[in-house]
Order: structure tokens, then C-alpha cells, then sequence
């Protein structure tokens, strides 16, 4: 169970996840906090990943990541990975949080929102 929290204008929300605790800010209304608590708590009882910054990730970010875990491992296939990440993904994805994109934004045969 979780707890809600007010700290001047805000309010603040309190999760715990894997015996972890996990603190929130959840704008300046009691319902949008109460919104946001139920959510991260359903999230964590469906096993789905849950931290606060999970929601800030850009796609820039994680192929940026992914780039130095090919370099790092020292794979062959680095030079085709990076073209086709700079050729084909980031004209989609580029500027687009990892939590709002779909697998509907993925599938074949659909051309990229600007």
C-alpha cells in the first residue's frame, strides 16, 4: 500500500516495489496523486518494470545504450546496427519517450508520425 503525501504546493507519493522504497511527485492535486499511486501500484501487482524515471527515457537515449553495449561487446555487426538505427528508427521514434511508443508505432508497413 502506498501513501500520499503533501510538501508545500505538491503532492508527493510513496511506493514500495521489491522491498524498495520509491518516492513520486505528483503535481499540485490530491486526484492526480491518487490517479498516479493507483497506477504504479497496479503496474507493480502485473509485474510490469516501475520507477519514477522510467517515464523520461527517450528512444535517443536507449540507442545510445544499445550502441555501447555493440561496441563494448565487441560485436562485427556494429556498423549495419548503427545504420539501420540512424537510417530507419530515428527519423520515427526521434524527440518520443520509450513509454509512449506502441507496438502498434512498430509494425511493418506503417510510415512515421512526424
Amino acid at each position: 500500500m502506498g501513501q500520499i503525501r503533501k510538501h508545500g504546493n505538491c503532492y508527493w507519493i510513496r511506493y514500495y516495489r521489491d522491498g524498495r522504497r520509491y518516492e513520486e511527485n505528483a503535481g499540485a492535486k490530491h486526484g492526480d496523486a491518487v490517479d498516479l499511486l493507483r497506477k504504479r501500484e497496479g503496474d507493480i501487482s502485473n509485474g510490469v518494470p516501475v520507477t519514477p524515471k522510467l517515464a523520461k527515457i527517450t528512444f535517443e537515449d536507449a540507442a545510445r545504450d544499445a550502441v555501447s553495449e555493440f561496441t563494448s561487446s565487441g560485436k562485427r555487426s556494429l556498423v549495419v546496427f548503427t545504420r539501420r538505427i540512424d537510417k530507419h528508427l530515428l527519423p520515427c521514434f526521434q524527440y518520443r519517450r520509450l513509454s509512449m511508443i506502441t507496438t502498434g508505432d512498430c509494425s511493418t508497413g506503417r510510415t512515421c508520425r512526424s
